[in-house]
């Protein structure tokens, strides 16, 4: 990442770094300080909001796929697709998938978002093939390996 480039994203909001951050720029520096905004705000008449916040992946996940658009303010959309950007950057495959079908569906996407989109695939496949690379075959379960 450039210098310019990371002197524009400090000065955005986090909440806001899922539009423009790519899958692997959500270190651990950063989920922390996204973990940190997140447990300040809540969200009241929104009942499965603390769980989401709080790291629940299909809390995150139920809550992404309810968005719309067209009838969700940016403020909620950006606190719950952060809350989805943590869980996926944290592995969970899932929470990937879903980020990339957000940032592909959001108004005015471009090559931009297709990019972003795109390395959260990559990371959901990365975390699949992970944990299959790990699981014994069942020639080896069964010690004819």
């Amino acid at each position: 990442m450039t210098a310019n480039k990371q002197q524009r994203l400090l000065q955005q909001e986090p909440i806001k770094w899922w539009r423009t951050l790519p899958a692997d720029g959500f270190d651990s520096s950063r989920k922390s300080a996204l973990r940190a905004t997140l447990s300040t705000i809540a969200i009241f008449d929104e009942p499965t909001w603390r769980s989401a916040a709080g790291g629940s992946a299909a809390a995150a996940i139920g809550l992404a796929l309810r968005l719309n658009p067209s009838r969700s303010t940016s403020a909620a959309y950006d606190l719950i697709v952060t809350s989805l950007a943590i869980c996926a950057a944290d592995g969970n495959a899932a929470a990937c998938i879903v980020m990339s079908h957000v940032l592909r569906n959001i108004p005015g996407a471009g090559k931009a978002e297709a990019r972003i989109a795109t390395s959260w695939l990559a990371l959901a496949f990365n975390e699949a093939l992970s944990r299959r690379a790990q699981k014994p075959t069942s020639a080896e379960q069964k010690g004819v390996a």
